[in-house]
């Protein structure tokens, strides 16, 4: 985990360093003296009737900010952000494409989930987008763990999905994560991966990442 000027975990938006209005979210990207900010819309939680049992949690450096809302009591999905500055490593990998980049980013969250959890994660679905003039892509991965609700139940096969959207916005890099799972996700979630990725389930994702505004 980073370790910044701020690192909170599981608490309530009033906690947070930046400022809730609207149904928006701001603040600075890293320190305020960057001046650079940005503004995403909450994510919108499915039979969450108020912020009070969400977990957000938010890690600051001097120079990005990451920030993730969820889980709730009844919708259990997480959102995450993460804006951080290009590194050297970053613009060497740059030189082959942002395709080739992007992947790499990509595989890197991939093993981070699987290491989390150790359980493989399986690609089901790739594209490349646009996201406000940027070039961006967008992969699907599923993982199956082995859970059990309580401590005296048998273990029953859980299935998680994360959806990751990777954005080409110079000078930063800006990703975002969703997670959620047949069991405790969203009470929408599409009962077949066919459909979930036909109508993009994660309307509410979609939503999240597009509103992003950087200042």
């Amino acid at each position: 985990m980073l370790v910044g000027l701020v690192n909170i975990a599981h608490a309530g938006l009033e906690e947070l360093r930046g400022q809730v209005g609207q149904g928006y979210y701001s603040d600075y990207i890293g320190a305020p003296a960057n001046q650079r900010a940005f503004k995403i819309e909450l994510p919108r939680f499915q039979n969450q009737k108020t912020w009070r049992s969400v977990d957000v949690n938010q890690v600051i450096t001097p120079d990005s900010t990451y920030i993730s809302f969820g889980p709730g009591t009844y919708d259990q999905t997480i959102y995450r952000i993460m804006i951080a500055p290009r590194d050297e490593s970053d613009y060497k990998a740059l030189k082959k494409g942002f395709a080739h980049f992007a992947n790499k980013e990509a595989r890197h969250f991939a093993k981070m989930f699987s290491q989390a959890y150790e359980q493989p994660m399986i690609l089901i679905s790739a594209k490349q987008m646009k996201i406000h003039k940027h070039d961006a892509i967008y992969r699907m991965y599923k993982q199956t763990i082995m859970t059990k609700k309580h401590w005296f139940s048998r273990k029953k096969p859980q299935i998680y999905y994360y959806a990751v959207y990777i954005l080409d916005a110079e000078p930063y890099n800006i990703n975002f994560i969703m997670q959620t799972s047949t069991r405790l996700g969203p009470i929408s979630m599409p009962k077949s991966e066919e459909a979930m990725l036909e109508n993009a389930s994660y309307r509410p994702f979609n939503q999240f990442v597009e509103s992003l505004l950087v200042t």
